[in-house]
């Protein structure tokens, strides 16, 4: 490793706990009882997943989100949305899950604006069990 690539890194892991804080901030502000209170975390989860997959890193970016986390076995979650949710929310598992395949949802139909077609289409679980069926 060349001293660019550790400065690089350190540069990139500094990048990434901020990104980590910022959402977790919204994930904090979002235990609600109010069933749309998650949409503002899941819109800023989704563009943070849209500019890592733009940049061609987000795979690598969000187990890095894990690791530095702390999230256990962050590596095996299959799609880099999972990993970005474990690293930023307390949400369970079922729950994150959920989340994630509204999220895959709104990928798969474009959406704009994300907040108000989650409201439209059935909220987290709606969107989740279109996407669901899709497959």
């Amino acid at each position: 490793m060349t001293k660019d690539d550790g400065h690089n890194l350190t540069r990139t892991i500094d990048r990434l706990k901020r990104l980590i804080e910022e959402l977790e901030d919204l994930a904090d502000d979002a235990k609600s009882s109010q069933r749309h209170a998650w949409f503002p975390y899941m819109a800023a989860v989704l563009e943070v997943y849209l500019e890592m997959k733009a940049r061609g890193v987000a795979k690598k970016e969000s187990k890095l989100m894990c690791k530095i986390s702390g999230v256990k076995n962050g590596e095996r979650l299959k799609h880099s949305i999972r990993r970005i949710i474990a690293a930023t929310s307390k949400a369970d598992g079922k729950a994150a899950s959920k989340m994630t395949l509204a999220l895959r949802y709104a990928l798969h139909e474009d959406w704009d604006d994300i907040v108000a077609k989650l409201k439209k289409h059935g909220g987290i679980a709606g969107c989740a069990k279109k996407y669901s069926k899709l497959k």
